[in-house]
């Protein structure tokens, strides 16, 4: 005969699952870095919150749709000041320049009309990001050493 588990090690697992599910389906997001401050920006039908936002050189912009309806942010200007990264219902932004970043919020398949916004980048000229550098060769976003 085989031995029974204890009931203990069954919930046990149970609860490993139900966290597992809990963080990768969004219904628990694990905290920020304590060093930074979020700064959002809220997309709905018709405007944006807020349509104007101040952040600094390198700090993670997030825009999220509270809209029910896919939307496209497109951040006008040189490629080079800016990166961005859409996924699902949250899109970032990192800015790498002092000075005023335009955008515009599509709604491709609504026919809702764009939203038009903006991101003020502020902090010494001189400032550097900290962003991770690879001494050896880089292939497809992987850094071998030498």
């Amino acid at each position: 005969m085989r031995a029974r588990r204890p009931l203990f090690r069954s919930l046990r697992v149970g609860i490993r699952v139900g966290i597992a599910l809990a963080v990768l389906s969004g219904a628990v997001t694990l905290p920020a870095s304590p060093l930074r401050a979020q700064v959002r920006i809220a997309i709905e039908i018709g405007w944006l919150d807020p349509p104007v936002l101040t952040a600094g050189v390198g700090e993670r912009v997030t825009f999220v749709n509270r809209s029910g309806r896919p939307v496209h942010v497109e951040l006008l200007g040189e490629s080079g000041r800016h990166h961005i990264v859409q996924v699902r219902t949250e899109t970032w932004a990192a800015f790498h320049t002092i000075g005023r970043h335009p955008y515009v919020v599509h709604f491709p398949e609504s026919g809702a009309a764009d939203l038009w916004g903006e991101v003020t980048i502020t902090g010494d000229s001189r400032e550097t990001l900290d962003l991770p550098r690879c001494s050896g060769v880089t292939i497809m976003g992987v850094c071998l050493e030498r």
